[in-house]
């Protein structure tokens, strides 16, 4: 399967001229700085899936001419001439269904790379039967889900039920079940889910990740010996991480040892450490707080260590963040909100915005708040079945309680205030754009973050309904349908 690339999104001039264009609508800047008129954008979208029998029959005629066939050859059929060419030699759906998909599920620049190790996989002659069919399934099923097409998703379910099988038969062996094909195919299996929104919201990994915590440990050391081996164990960590913290699944003590060896030259390794096991105690108060017990002399001691263990957690992580920001790489630019000043209705935007320099750092900057935001809501419910039990709060516990309401609101605006960047709404330069872009993967990494956002308690009815708007345009435009079943949830409540 040969990966043809994402085609330029730049404008016809730029493209000609072969220079960077800054995409801006309805006219790039580059041709306004030259005094040029823009001549516009290629439709993207045509170009990835463009039909190829037009090239098909062009090339049957060449052939049939070189050939020297011609209608005066004896033949038992009817006669035909050298201009008809059979009209079967259309694509299967499969090849323009993948190469969309590496367009937009893939991300292959910076420290957090998405399956871009996928398009290599994939070139090879002798494809897994597990591999082939789970990227096929989940394919189809987000070009269905884009496109509106009922034929492709039922396609997509054939492919589905097939990849099921072949990783069942794999992971019965050992040593089949360690191949990195077999992770790859289970993570893919995952994507299908949440793309098709089958499943409730809350439970799309939950199936899977017995069964990749299993072959996470089985693969041991060695898988971060290869750089699909090292990709695989951090999107896996990412997506257990998320899990733990909505109460899905614990840390396995493996996932935070290992977290260094994932790639040590990574920056955001000492965070990655960090968030694991802030997700780990998170567990630990949702144990504390669920069990309801009576507060004895024991369990006051635990529970003060708790508090003592979570707040030095929050302490690393917000003095990570600051340096992170700080640093001229990484660090956002603020603005005011420019959507306001068109549409001061709005009132549930937020009041300033975020613009970033690339796509990495925004994903890093949200897993910290959200994680952030997961511990400090913990930590009012954990002060909250310290006050229940009948023991007065100290000063210690009371400026800790003020503290985890003003971190909890603080992180879920800055949540929100790249929202607009993230998906597409403003370009780099904070212009508002009149058609949003973004990739698909951008609209599913928002997921978590908006939903703890609601989660955390504190939004308003308009900022609310802020950010039902943003999961419907993920669940339609970018064809997320788990973000259209989580707005649907927001409307029943």
């Amino acid at each position: 399967m040969v990966y043809l690339g994402y085609p330029s999104r730049g404008c016809q001039l730029c493209r000609q001229k072969k220079v960077k264009c800054d995409e801006a609508r309805p006219q790039c800047g580059r041709c306004i700085s030259r005094g040029k008129t823009c001549p516009g954008y290629r439709d993207i979208t045509a170009l990835v899936f463009r039909s190829q029998n037009h090239s098909a029959e062009q090339k049957m005629k060449k052939l049939i001419l070189q050939h020297g066939i011609s209608s005066s050859a004896p033949s038992a059929g009817p006669e035909r001439k050298d201009s008809e060419v059979p009209r079967s030699c259309s694509i299967e759906p499969e090849y323009y269904a993948v190469n969309g998909f590496y367009g937009e599920y893939t991300v292959r620049t910076g420290y957090m790379r998405i399956l871009d190790f996928l398009p290599e996989m994939c070139e090879k002659i002798a494809i897994p039967e597990c591999l082939q069919a789970a990227l096929q399934a989940t394919a189809l099923a987000a070009m269905a889900q884009r496109l509106a097409r009922r034929d492709l998703l039922l396609r997509s379910r054939a492919r589905f039920g097939m990849a099921l099988r072949a990783v069942s038969r794999l992971i019965q062996n050992p040593s089949t079940a360690k191949d990195d094909s077999v992770l790859v195919s289970v993570f893919l299996l995952g994507m299908y889910e949440a793309i098709n929104g089958e499943s409730p919201p809350g439970t799309v990994w939950v199936s899977h990740m017995p069964g990749i915590l299993a072959l996470l440990k089985l693969r041991g050391k060695t898988q971060f010996q290869s750089r699909i081996g090292r990709g695989m164990a951090r999107l896996m960590h990412y997506q257990i991480l998320i899990e733990a913290c909505l109460g899905n699944c614990p840390v396995p003590e493996e996932m935070i040892a290992w977290a260094n060896a994932v790639d040590p030259r990574n920056p955001i390794s000492f965070f990655t450490k960090l968030a694991l096991n802030a997700a780990h105690q998170c567990g630990a108060i949702r144990a504390m707080v669920a069990s309801g017990r009576p507060l004895e002399q024991g369990n006051a001691i635990v529970l003060e260590s708790m508090l003592n263990t979570s707040a030095m957690l929050e302490s690393k992580m917000r003095t990570w963040s600051d340096m992170f920001t700080n640093n001229p790489q990484w660090r956002p630019l603020t603005i005011p909100n420019p959507s306001l000043a068109v549409s001061p209705a709005d009132q549930g935007a937020p009041i300033e915005i975020q613009i970033f320099k690339n796509m990495d750092t925004v994903s890093i900057l949200n897993i910290c708040r959200t994680v952030r935001s997961h511990l400090c809501c913990d930590l009012l419910a954990l002060i909250e079945y310290l006050k229940q039990t009948g023991k007065a709060l100290q000063p210690p516990h009371l400026l800790l309680k003020s503290y985890c309401e003003r971190t909890t609101l603080l992180m879920a605006e800055d949540v929100c205030s790249s929202v607009p960047w993230i998906l597409g709404e403003v370009n780099d330069c904070g212009k508002p754009m009149l058609v949003p872009k973004s990739q698909s993967i951008n609209g599913y990494c928002l997921l978590w973050p908006l939903k703890q956002v609601l989660m955390s308690g504190g939004a308003s009815d308009w900022r609310r309904n802020w950010i039902r708007s943003k999961f419907d345009y993920i669940g339609t435009a970018l064809g997320m349908k788990m973000a259209t079943q989580i707005a649907r949830e927001m409307r029943i409540e």
